[in-house]
């Protein structure tokens, strides 16, 4: 908050949260991390820093960046102009958009760790060998691989296998099903000698999960997968079209309006949280929102518009509708 680490049970939902010079730092850290000892919680946190904070922190209008991700419930992001103003996060922000390729994989002598699922095609030139990753991850959990060698070659993957998600990974190798040591929240190994042309398909199960606001149980936020999901609660009262200011405080006191809360009581997730069909990662509440229910999308497709990552939960109550 405001560039400062506080207390980690008590996280401020304000304007000036998630400053992006903070997660571009954060990431450099785990790379280096990543190097000393290979853990898979350190995969889970550059993927969801990645896809949540840098891949969000930049507009496709003008390519200009955020400094601080606001987390207050109906605001807005705020990106920097051309030539009236260049704060930190403008100069790491032309750097991270850069680095999508950078920390995918990770090795030692014998072991190749995936550590993010991004299309990407690997040389490893002490083993002699190319691997080719092709995948639309997060949008669903396929993943495959083509490994290239001149001759064989003995190595073995490592999968992340990340902690956020539910027992039933599986991998094929050739077309047929491999049985593996496969928990959550550890490595998926996967050693043999390989040929040229053999093809591996992981598949990661992707589902919707609700997590809290730290100190706060009944503030939450909806994920799927790595991605976080925003409310899409539109463009009323906004200060400008494009959100381009020349200081990043410049928008902090526009008033923002009152966001929906969410009469949900005990019911499950999935019973009022559902799929917008024909709009992969797009979902939609089912009368529980008061007064209107929401559409929530990953935060990092939301450019322009008012959202809100935090909801607050009440007690479930008669439908408005």
């Amino acid at each position: 908050v405001h560039e400062h680490f506080g207390p980690s049970d008590q996280l401020k939902l304000d304007v000036d949260t998630a400053e992006t010079c903070n997660a571009y730092n954060m990431l450099k850290l785990t790379r280096d991390l990543c190097c000393l000892q290979p853990l898979v919680k350190y995969g889970d946190y550059y993927e969801q820093a990645l896809y949540n904070d840098i891949l969000a922190s930049q507009s496709p209008k003008g390519g200009m960046f955020t400094y601080f991700m606001s987390l207050k419930p109906g605001h807005f992001k705020t990106y920097s102009t051309p030539f009236d103003s260049f704060w930190c996060c403008v100069g790491t922000g032309m750097e991270n958009h850069t680095q999508y390729g950078n920390s995918i994989y990770f090795h030692d002598a014998h072991d190749l760790y995936v550590n993010l699922y991004i299309p990407s095609e690997l040389t490893w030139p002490e083993q002699h060998v190319v691997v080719r990753q092709e995948t639309d991850y997060p949008t669903n959990g396929t993943v495959n691989f083509t490994v290239k060698c001149p001759q064989p070659v003995t190595f073995a993957f490592q999968f992340r296998y990340p902690g956020w998600a539910e027992a039933g990974m599986t991998v094929n190798v050739n077309g047929h099903p491999v049985s593996l040591d496969a928990r959550p929240g550890e490595f998926v190994k996967l050693a043999r000698t390989w040929q040229n042309g053999d093809r591996v398909m992981v598949k990661l199960p992707l589902s919707l999960r609700a997590e809290s606001l730290p100190g706060v149980p009944d503030e939450k936020a909806f994920l799927y997968g790595p991605l976080v999901l925003a409310g899409d609660l539109g463009t009323t009262n906004l200060p400008s079209s494009n959100l381009e200011a020349a200081s990043n405080t410049q928008f902090f006191k526009v008033a923002d309006p009152a966001v929906p809360t969410l009469a949900v009581g005990e019911e499950p997730l999935k019973n009022w949280l559902q799929p917008v069909a024909g709009e992969p990662l797009v979902f939609h509440t089912v009368n529980v929102g008061r007064p209107d229910d929401v559409t929530l999308k990953p935060f990092y497709q939301i450019y322009f518009n008012r959202y809100t990552v935090y909801w607050h939960l009440t007690a479930a109550g008669p439908s408005p509708h």
